[in-house]
């Protein structure tokens, strides 16, 4: 089922952020408002020149850059060049799909998550820049493939549910890389504390 990974995502983070998250907290208010409005809007599209598109790409484009819009000047044109590199991974796998799907050896989404999931850890090293270039760069890529696709006449939307769940995916194993990167962190501190004690000791 389309849709399944991204509602699932949305409102692990809802519940989070509303009942997990301390009341203190200023941005608990905003990303759970976010969130719910991400989910309400996600099933509605609108014509832009005779092609659909979702509200949700757009109010994601919206969203990111708006907060984007405070940084320098050397700060957005990395960001906008890696979400470029991004898109052309992602605009490049959907055009191979299409074309060669022979090479599609697992699920699609599974396959394009691991491989955006991958970029942006590359190209990014905070987790909030790496989901933001993440889904900048698949909304471009899905523009650009819709660019395409559309000298041959295929119906095509742009920020479909499948985008979205793929998105949703990317930002599940971001995720879980930061664990990963954190768990190790504090296994290496608690090391260096016993390996210290024992000094000590000796």
């Amino acid at each position: 089922m389309e849709g399944l990974y991204f509602y699932g995502c949305a409102w692990a983070i809802w519940i989070i952020t509303t009942f997990l998250v301390k009341k203190e907290s200023n941005i608990r208010l905003p990303i759970a408002c976010l969130i719910l409005l991400a989910i309400i809007i996600s099933p509605y599209t609108i014509k832009i020149r005779g092609t659909a598109v979702s509200y949700i790409s757009i109010f994601m484009i919206l969203v990111i850059f708006t907060r984007i819009g405070y940084f320098t000047l050397r700060k957005k044109l990395y960001f906008f060049l890696t979400s470029l590199i991004i898109s052309i991974g992602y605009g490049t796998f959907l055009l191979f799909e299409l074309f060669d799907p022979i090479w599609i050896i697992f699920k699609r989404e599974w396959m394009l998550a691991l491989l955006i999931t991958y970029l942006s850890v590359l190209l990014q090293e905070k987790l909030a820049w790496r989901i933001s270039t993440l889904i900048i760069g698949c909304i471009y890529g899905d523009i650009i493939f819709a660019v395409i696709i559309q000298r041959f006449s295929f119906p095509y939307l742009i920020g479909s549910m499948s985008f979205l769940d793929i998105c949703s995916l990317a930002s599940i194993l971001l995720f879980g890389w930061e664990g990963i990167k954190i768990s190790i962190s504090y296994l290496e501190s608690l090391y260096h504390a016993v390996e210290r004690e024992k000094q000590k000791t000796t």
